[in-house]
């Protein structure tokens, strides 16, 4: 492969000649942006993706605990002391923010260490009444959604590592949820309480319009080459890029160069199953001169396919396209 500091991108001084040149596809490059010659399985905590709704918040050890309510009233609480008391066990887990899309990729893989939250939920003497229809939560910065009491059983993780160190603050120090099957809206960061409630409840993304569901959709987004840049005629090039679905394990990964008429399997250098992600590789060579779009979509093991629309079918929703990106090849 040649190198590719040898190519040069293209960038575009406005938001409408990127849609110009590539309708359905709103990821912009940016500066700086550069080819990738391999994406890591695993995420550093600095560059895995960080998302809060009103930044993070200023966490006092000293005074921090995490209540546990039964329809209102406090039936347990922890800190970091019990939690100091807990071996941790390690498990890879991919997070994608429900609003992710090409122009922002909010997807990572890390290896996080904690216990299923029933577990720590059991040695805290809670129990779980029939009557539980969800289990809520809120985080110190006032952050607060739910998901089904069932989930419980998948497991959800309570993690307090990442990648073999303390979870860093900018990740939920100093600890957090994931929940296996929905996306980040699900996951808090910094818990301050964790709440059993017998009635649906309405989340903070919720009052503005967002999925309640929060279950991951099929998607897969191309990493490399940037959208608009320029390559080199008859010069091998990688095409790199993640497929995701959460529990439902990616099983095809297709690429197509004429907008869908032919689609050509890729190759899958990483995937090991559900709640981690899936990446990719195309190898290919550009023979002819002139402006070339990319497009994937994905398969899952249970059948499901990306939406055939690379921009997506609802935001609010989770994408769930097949990226989309256009080249100039010279």
């Amino acid at each position: 492969m040649s190198d590719p500091s040898r190519r040069n991108i293209l960038f575009l001084s406005t938001s409408a000649a990127a849609s110009a040149l590539l309708p359905g596809c709103d990821r912009l490059v940016l500066p700086g942006e550069e080819f990738l010659t391999e994406i890591p399985p695993i995420s550093t905590w600095e560059t895995f993706y960080r998302y809060s709704y009103s930044g993070r918040p200023e966490i006092d050890l000293d005074t921090w605990s995490c209540v546990i309510e039964d329809r209102g009233s406090e039936v347990a609480s922890f800190d970091v002391a019990y939690l100091d008391t807990l071996t941790p066990v390690a498990f890879e887990h991919t997070l994608q923010c429900i609003g992710s899309g090409p122009r922002l990729q909010n997807i990572d893989n890390a290896v996080f260490g904690g216990l299923p939250l029933s577990e720590v939920l059991a040695d805290l003497g809670v129990t779980i009444d029939s009557s539980i229809v969800e289990f809520a939560f809120e985080g110190v910065d006032g952050y607060h959604d739910s998901f089904p009491i069932e989930d419980l059983d998948k497991p959800v993780w309570l993690v307090w590592e990442m990648n073999g160190e303390p979870i860093r603050a900018g990740h939920g120090f100093p600890c957090r949820l994931l929940v296996p099957g929905r996306y980040g809206i699900k996951n808090v960061k910094w818990p301050s309480a964790f709440r059993l409630v017998d009635e649906p409840y309405i989340g903070y993304w919720q009052e503005q319009n967002w999925e309640k569901d929060g279950t991951y959709k099929a998607n897969a987004f191309i990493k490399s080459p940037p959208n608009l840049a320029t390559v080199m005629r008859n010069e091998p090039l990688v095409l790199l890029g993640t497929a995701y679905a959460g529990e439902d394990p990616i099983e095809r990964v297709e690429i197509t160069f004429d907008d869908g008429d032919s689609w050509e399997d890729c190759v899958i250098d990483y995937g090991p199953g559900p709640n981690i992600w899936t990446l990719w590789r195309f190898d290919w060579t550009p023979t002819r001169n002139g402006r070339q779009r990319i497009r994937t979509r994905v398969t899952t093991e249970a059948g499901v396919v990306s939406n055939p629309d690379p921009s997506g079918t609802n935001r609010l929703n989770g994408y769930d396209g097949g990226m989309e990106i256009e080249v100039a090849v010279q």
